[in-house]
């Protein structure tokens, strides 16, 4: 069993990553090998200078952790910010391994893109690699993308409800375990009350020749609320 708050660390990394558009499946691999690398923290020094999520490093021949400081600097940001070496892990992906970024769509495995990303953005020494640890931190990481993925109620502008049976809810909604509608309509109903009452008074206004009709049909929503 993962420890909680390492789990944690790696699900709020997976969530950062997928808030970036990547695949969820995806998103868990790159997760748990952060969170084998480094504990899924933003700030990890190491002996040998590396340092970030997933321990970055400068070397002869080699300026990743240099980088990943110029890149931050770029958008003015803090290179130790979560955001923003997700956002760099990514694009060192897509320029830099082309043949792991073609993965990010594929139907593999989440346990096989633990392992792709291992191999070909970490590069690990053979006792570094560990694929098990890998694979179960990915695998555990996307197990819990994967609950509150199933299903969510989205809590819209005026109390409007929105199901979103799959898939990630986009970063900056409010969502939930999903629960009856029944259940949502009488904590909702004064709020659509209200709405309803408003869009007929406007209707009223500015509208006098549709206005009766439309009013009836709001007038009867309000009333089965």
């Amino acid at each position: 069993m993962v420890n909680a708050e390492l789990q944690a660390r790696g699900v709020e990394v997976a969530k950062e990553l997928v808030s970036q558009s990547t695949p969820p499946k995806f998103a868990a691999a790159m997760a748990g090998n952060a969170m084998l690398e480094s504990g899924a923290r933003t700030i990890a020094p190491s002996k040998d200078g590396s340092d970030g999520l997933w321990q970055w490093r400068d070397a002869p021949g080699v300026s990743r952790l240099t980088a990943l400081k110029r890149f931050a600097a770029h958008y003015g940001a803090d290179w130790r910010d979560l955001a923003m070496q997700c956002k760099f892990a990514l694009y060192e992906c897509e320029n830099d391994f082309p043949g792991l970024w073609a993965y990010r769509n594929s139907d593999r495995s989440v346990a096989t893109l633990a392992l792709d990303w291992c191999d070909l953005f970490e590069r690990p020494a053979a006792a570094g690699r560990v694929p098990d640890l890998r694979i179960a931190y990915a695998q555990s990481v996307y197990s819990e993308l994967a609950q509150s993925e199933n299903q969510s109620i989205i809590l819209g502008p005026y109390g409007g409800v929105i199901f979103a049976p799959s898939g990630p809810v986009e970063k900056g909604t409010l969502s939930m375990p999903a629960i009856l509608l029944s259940d949502v309509l009488p904590l909702l109903a004064p709020i659509l009350g209200k709405v309803l009452a408003e869009l007929i008074k406007e209707l009223e206004a500015n509208n006098p020749g549709m206005a009766p009709a439309l009013k009836q049909i709001f007038g009867d929503i309000a009333a089965a609320l």
